[in-house]
């Protein structure tokens, strides 16, 4: 008697399919409309409207969306079938991105494929495309990937491993409730997706807007109480802060090792008082509203960037790594000069004192004479801090805002990721 395969069912259905019995285990092959397909073997080129649009690995997110922002093209005489049309998905077959997908959509343009992806093509009368691109986003689909692909030298799964794929299927009415029922999720998020971009780039223009430009005195917007307070003045960052030497030595407290972020210094690991003595003065001290500036680059510690620390413990930085500073509270606020960091780091006037030596290296490390030297514009002396304490206040507000969408948007993705999990069969025969 032929053993009977495990029954396969979703923790969640939609009421009308309650009652339709448990879903097949296919193999993908036999519900395609021809055999997986390699793209096109021709080395990428410039971007060129005069040349078809090429679609590499390197073109798809990890969420299988068309990424736009470094576009190549092919230099070939492109026929129709090097072209995707709707309804075909493409999949990495090799490297570390093997099993990445992407479902041609048409408002993404006309795009070629290249030859480390493969196509598949869904026969439409027996599996739905849009079921299949979200089950390729699936923990077991990733499981299965990762099972094939390890029994090669190097990670990758081949058109006829990819034929052989068990995919869950339910009935076609079903197929297509869960596609559209998770599409519009995905509408939502690329909605909110575009929200949060949109707060992050009047944040960014309204930041050019109320810091001075490049030659110029004043900023082109400033608040209404400020517009006959008079030009600003530069001060060198040394004039406004001291360099901090203080070593965590056997301080009892606890220490936090750091790293510093455009804005913010961040946590990374937290640990006490067992570390040895001379491991704690390898670290300098840091308080809330201390600076603290990344000098050189490790796998932990990406190099240029200043952040603030705002947190309550004292927390301790790589001294080989990090130069701290503290600001004196009664010449600037705290958060103005974050600000005024993050717009500016790696920008012109932080480049201007990078050493000589370093920048042939394309290093941005500055020594501490340099970071002192660089120059701050700050508004007129009589209205400084009162200045700076509403251009800190406008930017933190937007922060929060950029904060709370950004939270919102990961719920999304949450309850997305929660959806699919109950929506798809989590166990399946290979």
């Amino acid at each position: 008697m032929p053993e009977q395969k495990k029954a396969v069912v979703p923790r969640l259905r939609f009421p009308e399919f309650r009652d339709a019995g448990p879903w097949e285990v296919k193999r993908l092959g036999g519900m395609l409309a021809q055999p997986p397909e390699y793209g096109v073997n021709a080395p990428a080129v410039p971007f060129s409207t005069d040349l078809p649009t090429y679609l590499r690995i390197t073109d798809i997110t990890e969420t299988g969306q068309l990424n736009k922002e470094n576009l190549a093209s092919v230099d070939i005489n492109a026929q129709d079938a090097h072209y995707l049309s709707e309804g075909d998905i493409v999949l990495a077959r090799t490297g570390a991105s093997v099993g990445k997908s992407y479902k041609y959509r048409p408002e993404d343009g006309k795009l070629v494929f290249a030859g480390y992806l493969i196509r598949v093509r869904p026969k439409q009368q027996r599996l739905n495309s849009g079921f299949l691109a979200h089950y390729l986003l699936t923990g077991p689909y990733w499981r299965w990937v990762e099972t094939v692909s390890a029994r090669s030298g190097q990670p990758g799964v081949n058109g006829t491993q990819f034929a052989q794929m068990p995919v869950p299927l339910p009935g076609l009415s079903e197929q297509q409730k869960i596609a559209d029922c998770l599409s519009s999720l995905d509408e939502l998020i690329e909605l909110e997706a575009k929200k949060l971009e949109a707060l992050q780039a009047h944040k960014k223009g309204l930041m050019q807007q109320l810091f001075p430009r490049e030659g110029e005195t004043t900023p082109r917007l400033r608040f209404p109480e400020f517009r006959d307070a008079g030009p600003w003045e530069v001060k060198r960052l040394g004039e406004i802060v001291e360099i901090i030497n203080e070593r965590a030595g056997d301080k009892k407290c606890t220490l936090l090792s750091v790293t510093a972020g455009i804005g913010l210094v961040s946590q990374v690991e937290k640990f006490g008082c067992e570390i040895a003595g001379k491991q704690r003065r390898n670290y300098f001290i840091l308080r809330k509203n201390d600076f603290a500036y990344n000098k050189s680059s490790t796998k932990d510690y990406p190099e240029g960037y200043i952040g603030l620390y705002e947190g309550d413990e004292i927390a301790a930085v790589p001294n080989s790594i990090f130069v701290c500073f503290r600001p004196a509270q009664e010449k600037v606020v705290p958060r103005y000069l974050r600000f005024l960091f993050e717009i500016n780091v790696h920008g012109r006037w932080m480049r201007r004192f990078i050493t000589v030596g370093a920048r042939a290296h394309g290093s941005l490390n500055i020594d501490n004479h340099d970071l002192l030297h660089i120059p701050i514009p700050l508004p007129a002396t009589a209205v400084s801090i009162p200045e700076q304490q509403k251009i800190a206040d406008c930017l933190s507000s937007l922060d929060e805002l950029i904060e709370l969408q950004a939270k919102q948007l990961e719920a999304l993705k949450a309850h997305k990721k929660g959806l699919m999990q109950q929506l798809f069969p989590q166990e399946i025969d290979p």
